[in-house]
């Protein structure tokens, strides 16, 4: 063999996940694939970034752009798209804050509430929520933003949904947020010039 392949080591050794992610991120946002292979290649997608270590090589690896862009209707175009890709946002950033803060300086949050827009969407919600669930969970600079785009409207409106398990997340959203909301309130500030984290209001 030509030791100098760079085939080579694939072949003898496998590929690295980093390429696997690269691979199936690239076919994922090819809009000349079939729906059915954007979703597969999410999927796969998905399961890679269970993995706290490729979760946060999203970053470095420049992959949070074209992720969130899948968010986007008009870049998704189908529905499937859209679940598959919050489900890529949810599980890259849930119990991860080095995931969280790479989400959030790419936009990430407006893009998870516009999906809740249209409740006629009950997949695409079901999978938005719990994306914004993971983006949430103590990460006080996401509630704050959280907040000022008034997000705590579009989860009153989703608890007015058909969708049964869309309206329990909901619902556990709303009580993490007040265990974060009453945590934050309870601990006492580090020294005299620690800041406090912005704390979330709940709208009546």
């Amino acid at each position: 063999p030509d030791l100098t392949d760079p085939g080579l080591y694939d072949a003898i050794m496998g590929k690295s996940e980093a390429q696997m992610m690269q691979e199936e991120l690239s076919v994922a946002v090819n809009a000349a694939r079939t729906v059915e292979d954007r979703c597969t290649a999410l999927d796969n997608f998905e399961m890679l970034v269970e993995q706290v270590d490729n979760a946060n090589n999203m970053e470095p690896l420049g992959m949070w752009p074209p992720v969130l862009s899948l968010l986007e209707p008009h870049v998704a175009s189908d529905e499937r798209i859209l679940v598959a890709a919050a489900w890529v946002v949810g599980t890259a950033v849930q119990n991860n804050d080095k995931a969280q803060a790479a989400a959030f300086s790419h936009g990430a949050l407006p893009c998870i509430l516009a999906l809740l827009q249209d409740l006629s969407q009950e997949a695409v919600c079901n999978k938005a929520v719990y994306a914004l669930s993971s983006m949430l969970k103590h990460y006080p600079a996401a509630v704050h933003q959280f907040t000022e785009l008034d997000g705590w409207t579009v989860l009153r409106s989703l608890l007015g949904i058909n969708s049964l398990a869309v309206r329990r997340k909901v619902a556990f959203l709303l009580i993490q947020l007040l265990h974060q909301a009453k945590d934050a309130l309870d601990t006492p500030v580090a020294g005299p010039v620690a800041p406090k984290a912005p704390i979330a209001r709940v709208h009546p």
